[in-house]
């Protein structure tokens, strides 16, 4: 069984197709397909870190040559590196 049988997608009328960067190409018809900007833009982002984040991080030097080991390292026990503070 195919994975379009599988998730029920009936598709028709495909053939070659491109988009630019950010943009949507759709080959065929499958149903319904609704396309907006994203929830959260670059430049939103970079407004709410700078809005939040401190100027200098204080006290940090364990932490951050942590992360800079977990970074530069080869491999790692796991894909990701979480932190979070206190509650």
């Amino acid at each position: 069984m195919s994975w379009r049988d599988r998730l029920g997608l009936r598709v028709r009328g495909t053939g070659p197709a491109t988009a630019a960067y950010g943009g949507v190409a759709n080959s065929g018809y499958i149903g319904e397909l609704h396309v907006g900007p994203p929830s959260l833009t670059r430049s939103t982002l970079l407004a709410k870190v700078a809005e939040i984040a401190p100027e200098r991080l204080l006290d940090r030097d364990s932490e951050l040559a942590m992360t800079a080991d977990f970074c530069s390292a080869a491999d790692t026990p796991v894909p990701y590196l979480w932190w979070r503070g206190p509650a």
